[in-house]
Formats: structure tokens, C-alpha cells, sequence
């Protein structure tokens, strides 16, 4: 088959009824629910870049053994120029939605493709696991499905493990020579219910009297027995004005909480059975960590952009760029994306830590795979992207404080669509059409800076004036001032 586009995905997601409730109801049609309609829009914008003419070469590429198109995400890195294919394909969709879908179908496709490399990791079970995940991983590749998971066992007694809790955590009830029959329940199935099929593993951790919830298979949503209860959605489709609430209305994924009521797994998709040691190995053995981490940090990254492009847009629309202590804290946020270029590689920043690469270990029957580095940790050990979360926590953070800070209580007063329309042509609807244009991309002006060519002289220019001191600031005042200065021209 290869890629889709959106409407093959949505066209998917009809002919395969789910049992899905919210608010004590149960959903006939996700893809025209109002709780689901706009996310599943989302999801399809995503797809049908995958075969738009200009994006098609960035987001998919050629597999070799069939000759038919597939995510990029699925593609084995050989070569660092292969990750950063992996990576720009990334930040093309993630840079769709202001990295605000963090369970976009990149995140689970990379990590069935650190299953598939570690075959042999899944072999220690039985050749017949290795050969499994590596089937699962081209059907899923070729038929280009949307994955979600739950790895989170219900939190009921935390005293107590999962093996005291066995009538509520997912476990194996039963097994026949046709595969193994689960009951139980798991959290959180973000997007599940738009999603094509569930990928279920644990996480590590799990005692020995667990066995029989050291579990690792795949279901299709739309199998009997899976049923999925959603939480309370933050809006519905219509309810709130676009103008007002872009972004929630757009970009919520939805999480459910996931039920097996005696569902029937066959052996074909059963990756994993009763191994706790290999359930403990998985995060560790694998590249599931790099993969991920990769995949979300870059999505971070444009989240970032997004964060410190919007921050600069305020402080642009009310003029308060002008202002030496307003530059210092834009150029303190801006720290945390824009790259330091040496030797050919960002040497600072989250971008850093989303481009540096490594050789690493081989998958058996694969050749060797260039993994995103370790380096991501920067002293995480274990936890790829602990390093880049520091990052990502703290201009994140300092975007969105600029944001609040330079507006003061503007969005508190500013009127909904209503008022503002009431009376066209008036000069506050003129005046807030100015400021909602200029943050409409917000990230481009960041990306105009992060994209600049090695060596080139571009600097954040103060504005004539600016070095004037406000009498009420005092000395304080100027001398941030002036530190600020030579910090942020040094930056560029």
C-alpha cells in the first residue's frame, strides 16, 4: 500500500468501528465526534504532507525491498546524514502543529523500529518473537497505520504489585496454541481513539511474581473485547471560537484509559510472553530511548520556537521590544534554541542535543544503525533525553513568562470574537488583527535566525535610543541594561 493520505486515514478509521465512550456515551464515528473531528483533521493534514509533491522527498522515503514509499520514521539510520533526513522529517511535522501533538504518528513508528533493529533482543524468548517483531514492524511500515500504547498500570493500591491487583492490571488469562487470551486494564492511551492499533510493552521494573503482566503485543482498537473510556475532552468541536482558543480546540489528544475484556492475541502478534528479564532489558538493550528522545526533543524544539516566537511577537506588537530589560529577557530565551555554529555542528543550545549523532551498536540481521547520541543525557544515563528536557523545561518556560510578563493583564481584558467584531472597523479590531497576524507563524522569525549560514554577521540590533535609561529604573536598571547588551550582540 505505502503512505496515505488524510483521507485514507480518516476513510481507515471509519471502516473500523472501536468501542470508545466519553462522558457516558459511546462514540459511533470518532472522525465526526465533536470530541475527536478536529484532532482526526490534524492527523490527516499530516498524512496528506506525506504526498504533497513538495514535502513528499522530506517525509517519506523509497524502502528497497518492496519499492514503495514509507514514513521517514521508519527508515534505519546507516549513515548520520540518515538521522538527519529522520530529524528533518520530524520538525516538518511537528513544525504543522507548533510541536503542540506529542503523540503525532512519528513517535510510536520510531520506536517499533528500534524493536525491529533489536531483534535479537527479542529473540531470547524464542526465534519466533525476533521473527514476530520484525513482521509487525513492515506491516505496520507498509500499510503506514497510527499507533498509540499504554504503558501505565491503573493506579489503584500503590502498596500493592500487579500480581495482588491481577483483576484490574492487564495480564495473560489464558493460552490456547492459537495465541494467548488478556485481561485487564492500562493507562494512558493518548490519541487511542483515532488511533489504527495499540502496541502494547511495559515498563521496566517488574518483579518476578509479575510474569504473567510481562507482556508485549499488538491489537487492532477495532478488535472485540478493547475498549477504550476517555476522559472529559477540554472543548468540543463549535463549542469555543477558533479566534479565541486556536489552540485547544485544534490540538488536544485525547487520553483514554484502556480495557481488555478477554481479548484474543495471536501468537503472530505477541512479541513478548511472560519474560520479565526481557521486559527489564527493553529499555536498556534497545534503542527505544534514543529513538524517542530524538523524535521528541525535535518536536520540542519547534514547541520552543514557538514559545520564544510568540513572546517576541508581544513584545513587538505593544512596542515593548524597545526596552533594554524586555531585549535582556528575550535574548535569555532565545539562548535556548538559537545554535552556536562550530566545526560544522550546533555546539550549544537544544539544538545541540537534538543533532549530534554517534555510531553505535548493530542490530544482528540489519548492519549497523546510527543512533541519536547518548550525549542527549548529558549525564542522564539511561534517560536519552533528560539532558534536552533541562533545556526544553527552561526556555519553554522562559517563552511563555515573556509572553505573560510584557502583555500584563492585556489578555485578561482583551475582548472574545464577539466584541472585538461587533463593530467592524473599529481601531481595536484593526489593532488586534495587526498582533494576531504577526503571531500567526510565530516561529518563522526564530527559524530565520536558527537557519543562517555559517559565519554570517547577524546581530540583534538595539534600537536608536535604546541605551537611554528610564529615570524610575535607576542604576540597576542600567546596568542590566548594559549587560544585557554586551550578552545578547556577543549570542549572534
Amino acid at each position: 500500500m505505502g503512505v496515505r493520505n488524510g483521507q485514507q486515514f480518516i476513510d481507515g478509521l471509519k471502516a473500523n468501528p472501536r468501542e470508545v465512550w466519553i462522558n457516558g456515551e459511546r462514540i459511533e464515528d470518532v472522525t465526526t465526534h465533536p470530541a475527536f473531528s478536529r484532532i482526526v483533521r490534524q492527523l490527516a493534514r499530516l498524512y496528506d504532507a506525506q504526498v504533497d509533491p513538495a514535502t513528499r522527498d522530506t517525509l517519506t522515503y523509497e524502502v528497497p525491498e518492496t519499492g514503495q514509499r514509507a514514513g521517514m520514521a521508519f527508515m534505519p539510520a546507516k549513515t548520520a546524514e540518515d538521522l538527519r533526513r529522520r530529524r528533518d522529517a520530524f520538525y516538518h511535522w511537528a513544525s504543522m502543529n507548533f510541536g503542540l501533538m506529542g503523540r503525532s504518528p512519528d513517535f510510536l513508528n520510531v520506536s517499533l523500529l528500534a524493536f525491529a533493529e533489536a531483534r535479537e533482543v527479542f529473540g531470547r524468548g524464542g526465534q519466533r518473537y525476533a521473527d514476530n517483531i520484525v513482521n509487525y514492524y513492515e506491516y505496520v511500515r507498509d500499510n503506514d497505520l497510527f499507533l498509540s500504547h499504554a504503558l501505565i498500570t491503573p493506579q489503584n493500591d500503590r502498596t500493592k504489585s500487579s500480581a495482588e491487583q491481577k483483576n484490574l492490571h492487564m495480564r495473560v488469562v489464558k493460552e490456547t496454541d492459537s495465541g494467548i487470551y488478556v485481561q485487564g486494564a492500562r493507562m494512558v492511551a493518548t490519541l487511542g481513539a483515532v488511533a489504527d492499533e495499540m502496541l502494547m510493552y511495559c515498563l521496566p521494573g517488574i518483579p518476578e511474581s509479575d510474569a504473567d503482566h510481562a507482556l508485549s503485543f499488538a491489537v487492532k482498537v477495532s478488535d472485540p473485547g478493547v475498549r477504550q473510556i476517555c476522559r472529559e475532552p477540554y472543548t468540543l468541536d463549535g463549542q469555543r471560537s477558533d479566534f479565541d482558543h486556536p489552540l485547544s480546540n485544534n490540538f488536544e489528544e485525547n487520553d483514554s484509559l484502556l480495557i481488555f475484556d478477554n481479548v484474543f492475541v495471536p501468537w503472530e502478534r505477541v512479541f513478548m510472553y511472560r519474560d520479565v528479564a526481557l521486559n527489564n532489558a527493553l529499555y536498556t538493550e534497545t534503542a527505544l530511548r534514543n529513538y524517542t528522545a530524538h523524535q521528541t526533543n525535535t518536536r520540542a524544539l519547534v514547541k520552543m520556537q514557538f514559545a520564544v516566537g510568540v513572546a517576541m511577537a508581544v513584545a513587538r506588537s505593544i512596542g515593548a521590544d524597545k526596552f533594554l530589560h524586555v531585549q535582556r529577557m528575550l535574548g535569555e530565551a532565545l539562548n535556548g534554541v538559537v545554535p552556536q555554529e562550530r566545526s560544522g555542528a550546533f555546539g550549544g543550545g537544544m539544538r545541540a542535543h537534538v543533532i549530534r549523532h554517534r555510531a553505535a551498536r548493530a542490530a544482528a540481521a540489519s548492519g549497523a544503525s546510527h543512533l541519536p547520541s547518548d550525549s542527549l543525557s548529558e549525564g542522564g544515563g539511561n534517560h536519552p533525553d533528560r539532558g534536552c528536557r533541562r533545556v526544553h523545561d527552561d526556555a519553554l518556560g522562559r517563552g511563555f513568562h515573556c509572553a505573560r510578563t510584557f502583555r500584563g493583564h492585556q489578555p485578561l481584558l482583551q475582548g472574545c470574537r464577539r466584541d472585538v467584531f461587533a463593530r467592524p472597523g473599529t481601531a481595536v479590531q484593526a489593532r488586534l488583527g495587526s498582533f494576531r497576524r504577526g503571531v500567526r507563524h510565530p516561529a518563522a522569525s526564530v527559524r530565520a535566525l536558527l537557519c543562517r549560514r555559517p559565519g554570517s554577521d547577524h546581530r540583534f540590533e538595539l534600537p536608536p535610543g535604546a541605551g537611554r535609561r528610564d529615570d524610575a529604573a535607576g542604576e540597576r536598571g542600567a546596568g542590566a541594561g548594559r549587560r544585557s547588551r554586551a550578552r545578547t550582540q556577543a549570542s549572534f
